[in-house]
Formats: structure tokens, C-alpha cells, sequence
């Protein structure tokens, strides 16, 4: 492809000087005339050398500038060479075209294409160097296919041997030499997902096999033949679990017999039936003479008898006082134990004896009733052996042989079992690996591996003839296989079609690569890929339409955006060119539109902004002007003025300005001096806040006065005092309010709380405890004498009356008085009681000036004549002005 461009420029830049420099001189040698120069350059025409003979005429027009035969020759050279032109640049087409196809792999198209470029320029070097390159890769791509067919062959193989990791390397070593084969990526995956399946199941065969062995070590030959029997499930074929469990299944039946007898020779010992059980622990001793627990047991007995037998008398006695309290329980099993011990210390006692003939004749009553179902038990058990359920039938039969130990049928039929079952286990062996074959067998046949299926339903087939199926489905494989070969050229027909079509689609020649997709589908109508492909081609197809749809709009928008631009009509335009930038979000041009007409815009709005900003501060400053704030008016003026230095009016308003501040300083002296002489005044009548205002005053007038600072800093000193002393009388009654408060004098705990909050008005902790003291007051009462507001006329006296407080309260009783002063003057009223002997007591309390509902407590319990008496009324009397009581409360401390 370079080479061809190369040739192309330099071919072109060749006919430039031809054309455009006519009077160069390729090989020119010196003429002297006319005669000459046309006698030189119909040599070199007769030649072929037509540049060198365009040349010379050239030179003959030099010596007569409009001969006629000079410049039809020049004109007849000119055709030819543009003949010429026109078949290289034929050339050069066509071997563009080819050398995209060679970069596409698409060899077929490109070795047509080079011949027809042969055909229009025969011997060219380039187009024959080419086509023997295309000959010599066909030969490399057979030869690719062929070890790409090895490489799958031998992977096949290899994963019908469970080898896994090489038959994934030949697999993969096929898919490097035809990536997009997708067949090749299938059986990667499938041969990963065995791998996976083979791994897990021999992870849980290795954990079964190695738990096995560890029971080994210890003899527990049951527990391990169940663990092997398990690991052969997970794989059936596996020849050492099948001898390990051969050689384990006697033993493991000797080990269930020797534990069974074991068993019962402990119930006879815990039965203290010594001598019956040590003849057990012998018989168990012969069946695993090389386990010590038998004999073990044996000594322990026989221990136990020498120690009874060292105190015989007394241990005899409580054996059978023992047994014969638990026959009277009727707990006859352990009555025997305990008999049977008493013998076991004296055996030629008559009373022990007689006590199991008894407990015998029990058994033997109970065991004549248990006769009775024997043909019950017979018939169940006859019925689960013929349903073939082994372990249910060998029940019934071992408890028919224990009501009828003599009988055979009951033998013969647990014998019977013991075969049955030795039967059905390898049938269910036998099962079980036909099951696990045909299950992957299967799963081969649905993936597709047709060789590996059949080689498994073979070897389900070798198992026996326990089903049809796998023949069945041998037939299947075998029906599709019959033409494999055609299936495989079909394959790597369709594959070369799916390259091919892959490549045109990358190159963005998309109606050849949907050609080659059809004929993909064509070969393989049921993959989805091809058909996948194509709806993606249509897709491709259907967004190159709308980027032309695209195009064609953003032009459109762009001719009116640049329209209105020119028309000023900014805002339209800016509208069009990001309409415009949002068709083609990648195109720069309407993008510096945007920004060219956005700057347009933002200056137009600093221009507004900038008289709306002027045209406001002259506002300001006129309205300023007119209410005679003339320093903030001439600073309005000023920012005017910066805005618009070549406006006159805030200039003239400022000079105006100027003058009347001159006029203004005698006045401000004035003003100084008079608020210097207010501030002496006050501070030296020891008023430092109003001292500490003035010379603040003044100060603004003159900042540097020292006088002003020296007195400014004295006031502060002073006030700081004050401040001080007002702290800690305000903590003084604070503390002493708390203390009362924490006393429960909460009428004088309150006057101390107002007393500080009068001292310091901007705390509120009084506040808080005033209202925390007067909710409680309020929480805890007993009797409201008053509950609706009423007014009552300075000088009138009103009684009301109330229920008497129990005894038990009245030291505790305090007055809640929710009041208001409705004069805005002081004003005092007198509050008294009494019963009906009269009057008993008063007080007088001062209302606030605030015209506000305030509350007054008042501690009445510590006076004698109000606990002492049964006080039933209360007179309120304003003294000195009009009042409302709104709540009259009588509360009680708890």
C-alpha cells in the first residue's frame, strides 16, 4: 500500500512539471536555431522520449513564437502523456483496492484484483510480487488448517482421558491459529467446566478416602467400609476403593457381630448377671482377640466378686433387700440384677432362686402373649422382604426369633436377607456407576462431543444390559456423524465466510460483509451469529444513514446560525450553532461560535449591567443627596463615576458635594465641641455610659482626638468596675437565691432571683429558676381561688372564698398570684385571710409598671395564724391603682 503511494505521488509531481512548468528542460542541449531544435525533438519523439521531445519544441517556439507545427507537435505530446495519466491512474485504483483486501486477509479478492491490475499495466513488478506473496500464504493457510485440525483431534482425546490441562492447551494452541472459531472456544469452556466438575468431585473422594484411613488406624473397619462405599459413589470405576472395600465388608461384619455381642454382655454386667456376662465378654473375645475391652471386663467382674465377697453376709443382704424392693416396683430387670448378685455371693441360697423362678415366670407369661403375634410379626416381615425392604423385614424377623428362638423359618429368612442384601448392594453398585457414565455421557452428547459421548455410553453398555438407552443413543451419535465429513467442510466453509465477513465489517464495507454473513447463514442456518451479525450490519447501516440525515441538518443549522449572526440577531444564533454542536458534539466550528457569540452576548450584558449599575448609583446618590447624607451620596457619585468617567453629571454632583462638606466643617466643629463638653459633663457627674456615647460622637468626627481616647479609656476602666461590682453582687444573689431555693423558701429564693436579674437583665438563669419555682408552685396545688382574670378598682376590696387546707399541708402553703398592673404607675395591694373568726393575717405585694401579667409568690405557711386556724377566705385590695388578677393559687411543698 506505501509503495503504491509513493509511486502515485511521485508519478503525479512528475506530470506537475510537465504541465505547470513548460519550459523546464528535462535533457536540453544547446540549439542554435529553429531548424535545430525541431530536428532534435523529432529524434527523441521517434524514441519515445516524449518529455525531452516537448523540450526542444518548446525551444523552436523560442525562435518563432507562433509557428504552428511547434505547438500542434506540443499539443499532440501533451495527449499522449495524458493518455498515459489516465491508464496509471487506472492502475493505481485498482491496486489500492487489491492491497486493502491483502491487509483484510481477504486473499481471493486480492489476487483477482492484482491480475486486473496485470491487465492494465502487464509486467508490473509490484502486482507480480503480490500475487506470488498470496500463493505462498494459501500454502501456509493449509498447512495452518491441518495443524489446526491435529491440535482439536488430539484435545478431543485427550478430554475423553480426563486430561483436562493438555487437552485445554492443544485446544488453545487451535484457537491461536484461528481466534475467531468459535467452536474451538467451546470446547475450552467445556473442557474447563469438566475440569472444575472432575476437581470438586476429587477433592470429596480424596476427603472420604484420607477420613477412611484414619478409621483404619483405629480398627473401626464399619466406619471406614461406609466412607469407601461413599467415595466409590463419587467414582464408581475406581479398582483400589473396589478391593479396599472387598477386603473391609468381612471384617466389618465380624467388628457389628463382635460390638453386638459386646453390647449384650454390658447389659448383663450393668444387670450385675456377672457370670452370664463374663461368658460373653469370652465369646466376643474370640470374634476380636485383639481388642482388650473383653477381656478387660472379664477382670473387672471378677474384682467385683472378690470385693462382695469379702463382706459376703452383709452384701448378700442388701443385694436381696435391694431386689426386693425393686420387684415390689415391679422394675423386675433391675430386681434381677440385684438377685442375681445375692447369688452370685451365695450360690447355694435358695431365696434369690426363687425370686427369678418368679421374675422368670413373669417373663415367660409375658413371652406367651408376645407368642401370640408371632404369625403377625411373620406375615409383616414376609410382606417388607417382598418389597425388598431389607432393614425394616430384618427387624420383624430377629423379633419373631425372639419369641420363637427355636424356630427356622425366622433364621432362614434373616439368612436369606443377609444374601438379598449383599445382592442389592451391588446391584446398587452396579447402578450407581451406570447412573454417574450415562450422566456424563450425556452431557457430552448435549455439548456436542459426539467421539467422547460414545466412547462412555460404551462403557455404560459394558456394565450390562440394564437399559436400552445407551445403544439408543449410540444410534443417535452415530446417524449424525454419517456425513461428518460433509459436516466438517461445511464447518470450515462457514468459518472462512465468518473471517471474511469480520473483516469487511472492521474495513466498514458492509454490504460485502453482509453478503458473506448471508452466505455464512446460508451454510449454518440454525447459528445465531451470522444472523446476529447481520441485524448489527443493518444497525451499522441504519446509523450511517442518520449520520447523513445528521449531516445534513447540522449544515442547515449551521447556514442559518452564521445568517443571523451576520443580521446581529446574537441569541438566535447562539441557539442554531448549539443545536448545531448537539448533532455533532466532536465538530469544533460551531463550538468557537458558541464561544465567539457567547463573548458577544456576556459583553452586551456587562454593558447593560454596567448602566443599570451607573443609572442606580446615581439614583442613590440622589436620594441621598436630597435627605442631605451627602458623605454616602458622594460615595455613590464616585462608583458612578468609575463606572462612566466621561459623564458629567456625577462629577458636577460631587464637586456640589465638596462644597457643602466645606460648609459642613464649621458645623462638625461645632458638634465636636459639644459633645467633647456633654462627655466632660456626664463623666464627671460619674454617668460614664452617656460620657462614653458623647465622646464616641465626637470621635467620629475627629479619630485622633486625644482627649477623646484618654477619657474613651477612662469610662471603659470605670465601667469595667462597675461591671465587676454588679458581677458579684449579681453571684452574691444568685448564690444566696440557690441556697433558699435548695431550702425550699421559695418566696424569698425568688425576691433574690429578681434582686440579681435587676443587677444583670441580659442573664437568664433567674428567669429560669423564677419560672422552674413558680411551675412547681403551680404543679402542686391544692386549691385555685381564683381561675378567671378579674378586675378590681383601686381602693375596692374583694373577698373570695375557698374550701379550708388540710392540717397537714398549711406549714408548706404558699400564694401563686398571676397578676397585672393596669395603670402604668406602682401600685401596692393588700392581701389578707380569715376564717370565720375573722382575720387572721396579710401581706402587701408591689405590681411591676410593664402592664404585664407577672407572678408573685408568697410563702403564707410560716405564719402561725395561717396553720393554726381554718382560714376559708382571701381580700384583695389595690391601694394606689387598678389591677387584674388573673390566678389565685394556694400550693404545698411535697
Amino acid at each position: 500500500m506505501k509503495t503504491t503511494i509513493i509511486k502515485r505521488v511521485l508519478f503525479t509531481s512528475f506530470f506537475i512539471l510537465i504541465f505547470f512548468v513548460p519550459s523546464v528542460s528535462i535533457s536540453a542541449q544547446p540549439v542554435n536555431n529553429y531548424e535545430q531544435a525541431v530536428k532534435k525533438a523529432e529524434g527523441l519523439e521517434s524514441k519515445g522520449k516524449l518529455l525531452d521531445a516537448k523540450a526542444y519544441y518548446q525551444m523552436a517556439l523560442k525562435y518563432k513564437k507562433d509557428d504552428a507545427f511547434a505547438k500542434s507537435k506540443i499539443q499532440e505530446i501533451i495527449q499522449k502523456l495524458n493518455a498515459k495519466l489516465e491508464t496509471e491512474s487506472e492502475y493505481y485504483d485498482i491496486i489500492d483496492k487489491a492491497d486493502d483486501y491483502f491487509e483484510q486477509n481477504a486473499l481471493d479478492k486480492a489476487l483477482e484484483l492484482y491480475k486486473q491490475a496485470l491487465k492494465v499495466m502487464p509486467g508490473d513488478d509490484y502486482a507480480e510480487e503480490r500475487i506470488e506473496k498470496i500463493k505462498q500464504l494459501k500454502k501456509e493457510n493449509r498447512e495452518k488448517l491441518a495443524s489446526f485440525r491435529k491440535f482439536v483431534d488430539t484435545g478431543d482425546e485427550l478430554l475423553s482421558k480426563n486430561k483436562f490441562n493438555e487437552a485445554i492447551l492443544n485446544y488453545e494452541q487451535a484457537a491461536n491459529l484461528f481466534p475467531e472459531d468459535k467452536t474451538v472456544s467451546e470446547k475450552i469452556k467445556t473442557a474447563k467446566q469438566l475440569r472444575k466438575e472432575f476437581n470438586e468431585k476429587k477433592k470429596l473422594f480424596d476427603e472420604k478416602i484420607t477420613q477412611a484411613e484414619r478409621y483404619l488406624l483405629i480398627n473401626k473397619f464399619a466406619d471406614a467400609l461406609k466412607l469407601y462405599e461413599e467415595a466409590q459413589k463419587i467414582f464408581p470405576g475406581n479398582e483400589e476403593v473396589a478391593a479396599k472395600i472387598k477386603e473391609l465388608t468381612p471384617k466389618a461384619k465380624n467388628q457389628l457381630e463382635y460390638e453386638k455381642v459386646i453390647k449384650e454382655a454390658d447389659e448383663l454386667y450393668i444387670s450385675k448377671n456377672y457370670a452370664a456376662a463374663k461368658e460373653k465378654y469370652k465369646n466376643a473375645s474370640k470374634l476380636w482377640p485383639e481388642n482388650n475391652y473383653p477381656s478387660g471386663m472379664i477382670s473387672r467382674i471378677e474384682e467385683q466378686l472378690a470385693e462382695q465377697r469379702k463382706h459376703l453376709d452383709k452384701n448378700y443382704k442388701l443385694a436381696v433387700s435391694s431386689g426386693d424392693s425393686l420387684f415390689n416396683a415391679e422394675d423386675y430387670e433391675s430386681a434381677k440384677a440385684q438377685y442375681n448378685l445375692a447369688l452370685n455371693l451365695k450360690p447355694g441360697e435358695q431365696y434369690p432362686k426363687s425370686k427369678l423362678d418368679i421374675i422368670n415366670e413373669i417373663y415367660t407369661k409375658r413371652k406367651k402373649e408376645m407368642q401370640k403375634q408371632y404369625a403377625f410379626i411373620i406375615k409383616k416381615a414376609d410382606s417388607l422382604f417382598a418389597s425388598l425392604d431389607i432393614d425394616e423385614a430384618k427387624k420383624q424377623y430377629e423379633l419373631a426369633l425372639s419369641i420363637r428362638p427355636g424356630e427356622k423359618y425366622p433364621k432362614t429368612k434373616l439368612e436369606e436377607l443377609d444374601k438379598k442384601s449383599d445382592e442389592l448392594a451391588e446391584a446398587k453398585k452396579l447402578k450407581m456407576q451406570y447412573d454417574a457414565i450415562v450422566a456424563e455421557a450425556d452431557k457430552l452428547y448435549k455439548d456436542g462431543h459426539y467421539d467422547l459421548a460414545v466412547k462412555k455410553y460404551k462403557e455404560a453398555q459394558v456394565l450390562g444390559s440394564l437399559s436400552n438407552y445407551p445403544g439408543e443413543r449410540i444410534k443417535e451419535i452415530q446417524l449424525i456423524l454419517k456425513d461428518a465429513q460433509k459436516a466438517k467442510e461445511i464447518n470450515e466453509s462457514y468459518n472462512r465466510q465468518i473471517i471474511l465477513a469480520t473483516r469487511l465489517k472492521k474495513q466498514g464495507d458492509y454490504e460485502e460483509a453482509k453478503k458473506a454473513f448471508r452466505a455464512a447463514s446460508q451454510l449454518k442456518p440454525a447459528e445465531k451469529l451470522p444472523k446476529e451479525q447481520i441485524s448489527d450490519i443493518d444497525r451499522l447501516l441504519m446509523e450511517q444513514q442518520h449520520k447523513e440525515e445528521v449531516e445534513k441538518k447540522y449544515k442547515a443549522l449551521m447556514k442559518t446560525a452564521d445568517s443571523l449572526y451576520k443580521l446581529n440577531k446574537w441569541e438566535k444564533a447562539l441557539d442554531k450553532y448549539k443545536a448545531a454542536a448537539v448533532l455533532k458534539p466532536a465538530e469544533s466550528e460551531p463550538k468557537r461560535m458558541i464561544t465567539k457569540v457567547t463573548t458577544i452576548l456576556t459583553n452586551i450584558e456587562k454593558e447593560k449591567q454596567r448602566n443599570q449599575s451607573y443609572n442606580r448609583y446615581i439614583a442613590n446618590g440622589d436620594s441621598l443627596f436630597k435627605i442631605n447624607e451627602i458623605d454616602d451620596a458622594k460615595v455613590q457619585y464616585q462608583q458612578a463615576l468609575a463606572l462612566k468617567p466621561n459623564e458629567n453629571y456625577p462629577r458636577t454632583q460631587i464637586n456640589l458635594i465638596n462644597e457643602k462638606i466645606k460648609e459642613q466643617a464649621a458645623e462638625r466643629e461645632q458638634f465636636f465641641l459639644l459633645s467633647v463638653k456633654k462627655g466632660d459633663n456626664a463623666f464627671e457627674q460619674g454617668n460614664y455610659k452617656d460620657a462614653l456615647i458623647n465622646y464616641k460622637k465626637a470621635l467620629k468626627i475627629k479619630p485622633d482626638d486625644s482627649h477623646c481616647i484618654s477619657q474613651i479609656e477612662s469610662c471603659n476602666q470605670y465601667i469595667a468596675e462597675i461591671n465587676k461590682k454588679r458581677q458579684a453582687d449579681y453571684d452574691l444573689a444568685i448564690a444566696d437565691a440557690d441556697k433558699l431555693f435548695a431550702a425550699k423558701i421559695y418566696d424569698k429564693a425568688v425576691k433574690n432571683y429578681r434582686k440579681a436579674k435587676n443587677l444583670m437583665p441580659e442573664k437568664s438563669y433567674p428567669d429560669e429558676m423564677i419560672k422552674k419555682i413558680t411551675d412547681y408552685i403551680d404543679n402542686n396545688s391544692i386549691v385555685d381561688v381564683i381561675t378567671e382574670p378579674v378586675e378590681i378598682k383601686k381602693g375596692e376590696t374583694k373577698e373570695f372564698s375557698f374550701e379550708p387546707i388540710p392540717v397537714k399541708y398549711r406549714k408548706k402553703n404558699y400564694f401563686l398570684v398571676k397578676a397585672k398592673n393596669k395603670t402604668g404607675q406602682p401600685v401596692r395591694v393588700m392581701i389578707t385571710y380569715g376564717s370565720k373568726n375573722g382575720k387572721n393575717g396579710g401581706f402587701v405585694i408591689k405590681l411591676k409598671e410593664d402592664n404585664k401579667v407577672n407572678d408573685y409568690l408568697i410563702r403564707v405557711g410560716n405564719q402561725y395564724k395561717w396553720f393554726s386556724d381554718d382560714n376559708n377566705w382571701i381580700k384583695i385590695l389595690p391601694q394606689t391603682g387598678d389591677v387584674e388578677i388573673d390566678l389565685f393559687r394556694i400550693s404545698k411543698l411535697n
